[in-house]
């Protein structure tokens, strides 16, 4: 799938508005100094893999500070950690199983599928590709086209991501990985 953003005069005016009506939030600016910040952390297996379930938990349910998504992240150890979910024989319903225990989420057995679909897709040499494009984006200097040519490859390789998931998980490696709504 490809997408072509058309970004109108209103869309501009009521992102200014959005911006201004949050624009004093610590909860905003803590996601700004995260997401932008000019060196970001090494992106590793357990890196990626943390922020790619947390994009997939965000789809379609409230996630921030007080959420179920929120509290289910910062679960220390992760519930669904890597090293946890490779070792499961049924990957999918071990994480629908999980993610229903810990309640609060909607469509639980289906983002265990895309969970599941995407380690099969990692596990059988998507690492290195992955890894490689998320590296260009982590670099400074990276241009926009980048960005959009990596959301691309996310988009086209994992699922249950698309133009919500695919440029957050492009641009942010942080500590926080959730996305307000």
């Amino acid at each position: 799938m490809k997408i072509v953003w058309h970004v109108t005069a209103r869309d501009m005016a009521r992102v200014k508005v959005f911006f201004k009506e949050h624009a004093n939030s610590p909860f905003g600016w803590k996601r700004i100094s995260t997401n932008l910040r000019q060196r970001k952390p090494p992106i590793t297996q357990t890196v990626f893999w943390d922020r790619m379930v947390g994009c997939l938990l965000t789809t379609q349910q409230r996630s921030g500070p007080d959420s179920a998504v929120s509290r289910f992240i910062q679960t220390r150890p992760g519930p669904l950690r890597y090293q946890v979910c490779v070792i499961q024989a049924d990957f999918a319903g071990f994480c629908g199983t999980t993610l229903r225990a810990f309640g609060g989420f909607r469509r639980s057995n289906v983002i265990g599928q895309e969970i599941a679909a995407n380690l099969g897709f990692l596990q059988e040499g998507g690492w290195t590709p992955t890894l490689a494009n998320l590296e260009k984006v982590r670099r400074r200097g990276h241009s926009p086209e980048t960005e959009c040519q990596v959301a691309a490859f996310l988009a086209e390789n994992l699922k249950g991501f698309g133009p919500k998931q695919s440029p957050q998980l492009a641009t942010k490696f942080g500590p926080d990985p959730i996305q307000p709504r």
